[in-house]
Formats: C-alpha cells, sequence, structure tokens
C-alpha cells in the first residue's frame, strides 16, 4: 500500500513514471545501462497494466515504471497502491497528478 504521494521531488521519493509501449525504447534510451539490462531482463514491454520496480545502485528501489494507453491519465494508476511496496511516491512527468 502506498504510505504516500506527494508532488515532492525529494531524495526519500520514488518517481512512479508512465511508459506508452510505442514510446518504451525512447524511454530505455534515458536510462543507464545497468537499469536497461534490468528492464530487458524482467521483460517489461509496457504494456497496460504492466509495472517494473527499478533498483538503485544501493539496491534500494530507485523508480517504478507502469505501462500504459494514451488517454485518460486518471486510470494509469489505479492499481498501483495494492501493487507497490510502502514507501513515499511521486508521480514523475505528470503536471497535474490529480
Amino acid at each position: 500500500m502506498l504510505r504516500y504521494l506527494t508532488d515532492q521531488e525529494t531524495a526519500d521519493t520514488v518517481p512512479i513514471e508512465a511508459v506508452i509501449a510505442t514510446g518504451l525504447e525512447g524511454w530505455l534510451a534515458g536510462l543507464d545501462e545497468r537499469s536497461r539490462g534490468w528492464v530487458a531482463d524482467t521483460g517489461f514491454a509496457a504494456k497496460p497494466g504492466e509495472r517494473v520496480l527499478l533498483p538503485g545502485p544501493d539496491g534500494r528501489l530507485a523508480g517504478v515504471a507502469i505501462g500504459v494507453e494514451e488517454g485518460d491519465i486518471l486510470w494509469r494508476y489505479a492499481g498501483l497502491p495494492e501493487a507497490l511496496p510502502p514507501g513515499t511516491y511521486r508521480l514523475a512527468g505528470v503536471d497535474d497528478p490529480a
């Protein structure tokens, strides 16, 4: 369950990024080699409903990517409270998370 969703970017917040399948290659290009390898090994293809937890260099959770369809932003994040470990999260790249 999500402990807290915030719009504050701090060292303790874990970013959640929505990735559309057609934009997967561009998103991957922005990751370091280690993270690209991790994503490839998990089989994440950015299909709607898929998610991948991204580890940081210290082994802690550094980010989350979710596969989404283009369109209604409201439903993109609906299943996350039950799917993510406890923590403080922020929606990355979203102007209005409401």
